[in-house]
């Protein structure tokens, strides 16, 4: 009736909020914010990063052993069955190879990742990396070529890391190289006293090949970028739509000895 029309509203709600929206807090967004950020930036920090890449070995171990236990109860004449077991091996090997990276990051970031220097061949530490591309599945088809120069002499690094590294770089050109592409992995010895290593792709000569358009992974570049630091080189990366190339250098033992 009249007297509920002349009714004053509540005083509990703010005079510029419509008569249906829903009741707040005034400090609700300034309460919330700060645990927002809180959050997101425990997100960044390395230490979570590795406690992750910790916790997801376990189970890509039980992926492994199920997919190992299949592989050796199948029949040899079950060949669909095989094709999809070599499937599950080669994701969750992919998956191994992410994990480790991240995990090395983290490591990195947190200055907790050190080099076991010697005195090595990278000539011959190239050329294995190079044999194990050739065997790649995702590499049947394409034209990869190993360029060694004739005098690479000896340098002082991790050997483990550098074949870490050249993984890392290798597998990052068969992720963009296209149909039909080539790649060359090479090392030369240069005149700064220096040892160069380049990775490069290129595609297709022909007009109508596809064109590079894929940026190599930035996780990969990273680890490497980071590594190669450590030894006291300093990666480059630099290309278009018809070629890429990544190249690092480090002294070789006669230099560094000298400096």
């Amino acid at each position: 009736g009249k007297d509920s029309a002349a009714r004053p509203r509540s005083k509990d709600r703010r005079k510029d909020a419509p008569m249906d929206a829903p009741m707040q807090p005034p400090d609700a967004g300034a309460t919330a914010a700060p645990q927002v950020a809180a959050i997101t930036e425990t997100l960044r920090t390395p230490d979570l990063l590795a406690s992750v890449c910790h916790d997801l070995r376990a189970p890509l171990a039980s992926i492994v052993m199920g997919a190992g236990f299949l592989r050796r109860a199948l029949s040899p004449e079950d060949q669909a069955a095989r094709r999809v077991v070599e499937a599950i091996h080669r994701a969750a090997d992919g998956m191994n190879q992410a994990i480790t990276t991240f995990s090395d990051l983290a490591r990195l970031h947190m200055h907790e990742l050190t080099l076991e220097m010697g005195l090595h061949d990278l000539g011959a530490i190239v050329k294995s990396v190079f044999d194990e591309v050739v065997a790649e599945p995702s590499a049947q088809g394409m034209a990869i070529s190993l360029e060694l120069g004739s005098d690479i002499p000896t340098v002082r690094c991790d050997r483990e890391r550098m074949v870490q590294i050249l993984r890392q770089l290798t597998g990052a050109a068969l992720r963009v190289v296209p149909d039909r592409g080539t790649m060359v992995v090479g090392a030369r010895r240069d005149g700064s006293g220096s040892v160069g290593v380049d990775v490069v792709i290129r595609r297709h000569g022909e007009p109508n090949a596809r064109r590079i358009t894929s940026e190599p992974p930035k996780p990969t570049l990273a680890l490497a970028r980071g590594l190669i630091e450590l030894h006291g080189g300093k990666l480059a990366v630099a290309g278009d739509a018809e070629a890429l190339t990544m190249s690092f250098a480090l002294a070789h033992e006669q230099a560094a000895q000298a400096m």
